[in-house]
């Protein structure tokens, strides 16, 4: 795959750093289906009246579901190795099924980004994680103008929990494509405090406060090839 192409600009709220020298990857990331092992926090708030304008043109006319999605997840073992990721979704878009968008997506590993950018469209960028959404321990992750911080409040029981949910991105052509995402595994119900700071392209959508959420540990995720989106 020629070197330009993990350059392309992707819709996005936050500048494309993909780190520079010899840590950017030559060779092309491995493909998908992705099967994953992951700790992982998702959460979820009322979405802000600012949730539409985080959509690209061709996204922005359509029907929303006014709920707001956050992740936060730690790869322990994926086919590029292991890194972390914090993604956000401004709103469920509706038609006919829900699923999200997400323009906000920052991890800690070069070859993540290039997948992300070349397979699904992602807006992948760099940034600095501390802890791991597995446990309670305070959790950070900032880039270049921007943080995110939050505190898992884990309780009660771990049981068998089943996620499944699809994103639609925008590629630097402007089509649009569908990514299915399942996330199986033991979870429980915890309390996530969270704070955003950043420009408020981020800021205005992408809101802090007490959330609830799910912690996962240990669990599954596959990551599905992604499917042309047709009007």
């Amino acid at each position: 795959m020629p070197g330009p192409q993990h350059t392309e600009p992707i819709p996005g709220v936050l500048p494309f750093t993909p780190g520079n020298g010899p840590e950017w990857p030559d060779a092309p990331p491995p493909g998908p289906p992705w099967h994953c092992r992951v700790d992982a926090l998702v959460w979820w708030y009322p979405a802000p009246r600012a949730a539409r304008r985080a959509l690209p043109d061709n996204l922005a006319h359509r029907r929303l579901l006014p709920v707001a999605v956050g992740m936060w997840l730690r790869y322990l073992d994926s086919p590029v190795g292991r890194y972390d990721e914090v993604a956000a979704s401004p709103a469920l878009l509706a038609d006919p099924l829900p699923h999200g968008h997400v323009p906000f997506i920052a991890v800690d590993s070069a070859t993540s980004v290039r997948a992300g950018r070349e397979h699904w469209a992602l807006p992948k960028t760099r940034a600095r994680f501390e802890g791991d959404p597995g446990g309670s321990e305070p959790l950070r992750a900032a880039g270049d103008g921007w943080r995110v911080e939050a505190r898992p409040r884990p309780r009660g029981p771990r049981v068998p929990l089943r996620l499944a949910w699809a994103t639609v991105q925008e590629h630097a052509d402007g089509t649009l494509s569908r990514t299915g995402l399942r996330l199986a595994g033991r979870g429980r119900a915890a309390g996530l405090p969270v704070s955003v700071t950043g420009p408020h392209a981020l800021t205005d959508w992408f809101r802090g406060g007490r959330h609830r959420a799910v912690q996962f540990t240990d669990a599954h995720l596959t990551v599905l090839p992604p499917r042309p989106v047709r009007d």
